[in-house]
């Protein structure tokens, strides 16, 4: 069993940071420092909620609140919380998988679970005469779309 150790010179790490290699890096540290102030200000809200009473105070009644301003402030923080960190788990994902676009996400995700193989098989034991409709059915979409181009240009015409 021969195990090769990666090349850790200068040379190879400046070949692999290309210009959108370096883009997913800002695009992670971005999504990270955006989660990170998320979490401040998540946890300044919260504390700023707290009751603390004085000295003198009556300890046994509730602090005085607002139903509608509550749910609205704990419903914004949440959604800050939630798109934050999701925000940084896509970017996360986008750089440590290397992938460029959601096309090249969606065909790296079909080769990982055996996608592509699947659509092979449905492929060849589709029926000729599913293939023959669904050929129709594109030709009409396309004629239509073919159709309403040809008005809109008439109509563009008329107008001039």
């Amino acid at each position: 069993m021969s195990l090769k150790m990666a090349d850790s010179s200068a040379e190879s790490s400046k070949k692999s940071m290309t210009p959108e290699r370096k883009k997913q890096y800002r695009n992670f540290l971005m999504a990270t420092s955006v989660a990170y102030l998320s979490t401040i200000v998540a946890k300044r809200a919260t504390l700023a909620k707290r009751h603390i009473p004085t000295l003198f105070s009556h300890n046994h009644t509730p602090p005085p609140f607002n139903r509608y301003n509550d749910a609205i402030h704990a419903v914004s923080i949440a959604s800050l919380l939630s798109c934050s960190f999701f925000g940084m788990a896509v970017t996360g994902t986008a750089l440590v998988m290397n992938v460029h676009s959601v096309a090249e996400f969606n065909y790296r995700m079909k080769n990982w679970f055996g996608g592509n193989l699947r659509e092979r098989e449905r492929a060849k034991n589709i029926d000729p005469e599913v293939l023959k409709i669904e050929s129709a059915i594109e030709q009409f979409l396309a004629d239509g779309v073919a159709a309403f181009d040809a008005d809109k240009k008439k109509n563009e015409k008329r107008e001039e």
